[in-house]
């Protein structure tokens, strides 16, 4: 390459900020941090399992928030309304700001938009005043159960078929349920055994079956509208479900002269719900949902780990083997929904076979925020 004429005396400006000499420009150690970190959450972002991984991380210390905000007597729709004002209002400003049209959502699917916004949201209560009554592993192990109502729901409808391994992973999860709850007719009943115990078993058994008809229903609806939407009806749906009771002071006054410590932690709750559900829902993009249900069994671990280590709740070997039972009854019933999907496939040609999970491409220019729903096998965790 030739050099650029210049004036006499003049030096030549460097091409495209390239020196002469053909070395590149040093990066400043900001420069070079900025691009580092720009890269490893581009990775990170792209990858399913450490977005599921870190869903999982994020929502064990949102049960922990909540408990902690429990123990601290603030009134159990208080968080869920500060969580909703939250999410409602960043979910609203970024949509204005991606101008997508459809902020609340397709109106041709809008009845199934709010049915799925009602049961959602009956859900997330029933979580809340789980965690309140329960230890936070006990309460995060039975909510799994959403996995078995799914299925068995899906095949009622006669979307899914039901193989041996359902059942038996079914079987499974029911022993390991019974064994975390520990009632009074199994070996004298839990140490703390008492009416609000049962109660929290009721209201978790509640709550997954709210999430297995909302993850139903997300699978029906697919594409026809946006996660975006999803999210801002069930975040406004929450703020809305929390005036009432806040208001007439049920189950008690909401407690507004609180120190900075519970604000910031009020807040963390709100953000860490929001964080949590926008890495769930990118992990599910990412992976089949095998793998999603095998990796959202990890919060119950974490959970457990976080209650006994930081919360100093008590753990039982009945928790410890029930939660055994649950998983492995969760990780049973996914692979034998993989299995009858795959034997209710018709069989491809060989030469144009496509990839497992392939994704149909989608038209950069139309592309709206958050676009691919989970399956409804993708068991969305709200809390």
């Amino acid at each position: 390459m030739t050099s650029p004429k210049v004036a006499d005396g003049a030096e030549a400006e460097p091409l495209l900020g390239w020196s002469n000499s053909g070395e590149a420009p040093k990066e400043t150690c900001w420069q070079k941090t900025k691009r580092v970190t720009t890269s490893l959450a581009r990775a990170a972002w792209n990858n399913g399992f450490i977005c599921l991984n870190a869903s999982m991380m994020v929502n064990s210390t949102l049960w922990l928030a909540t408990k902690r905000l429990a123990i601290l007597e603030v009134p159990v729709f208080q968080p869920l309304f500060v969580r909703g004002v939250i999410g409602f209002l960043i979910m609203l400003i970024l949509s204005k700001s991606l101008r997508w049209g459809q902020t609340f959502g397709n109106p041709k699917v809008m009845g199934w938009i709010l049915a799925r916004t009602a049961f959602a949201t009956m859900s997330i209560i029933c979580v809340y005043v789980a965690v309140y009554l329960l230890p936070i592993g006990d309460s995060s192990a039975l909510k799994q159960l959403a996995t078995i109502f799914i299925a068995f729901m899906a095949w009622g409808l006669g979307w899914e078929s039901i193989n041996t391994l359902v059942i038996l992973g079914a079987v499974a999860c029911t022993i390991g349920a019974v064994l975390v709850s520990h009632p009074p007719f199994l070996f004298e009943g839990h140490q703390d055994w008492s009416t609000a115990r049962m109660v929290g078993i009721i209201v978790s058994l509640f709550a997954a079956v709210g999430q297995a008809v909302s993850s139903l229903i997300v699978g029906k609806v697919g594409r026809e509208t946006s996660t975006l939407s999803w999210m801002i009806w069930f975040d406004l749906a929450g703020v809305v479900t929390s005036i009432g009771p806040l208001l007439f002071k049920f189950p008690d006054a909401p407690v507004l002269d609180l120190n900075l410590g519970v604000w910031l932690l009020l807040i963390y709750h709100g953000l860490a719900s929001l964080i949590g559900q926008s890495l769930l829902t990118r992990g599910f993009q990412l992976c089949n949902a095998t793998q999603g249900s095998a990796i959202q069994t990890t919060i119950v671990i974490y959970c457990y780990v976080l209650g006994y280590f930081v919360l100093g709740e008590p753990l039982s070997w009945f928790a410890l083997g029930g939660t055994v039972f649950v998983i492995g009854g969760i990780l049973a019933v996914a692979e034998g929904k993989r299995r009858g999907r795959m034997q209710a496939a018709p069989p491809a040609d060989a030469g144009n076979q496509e990839p497992l999970h392939a994704a149909p491409p989608a038209d950069p220019g139309n592309q709206e925020p958050f676009q691919a729903a989970p399956p409804a096998d993708a068991e969305n965790q709200e809390a």
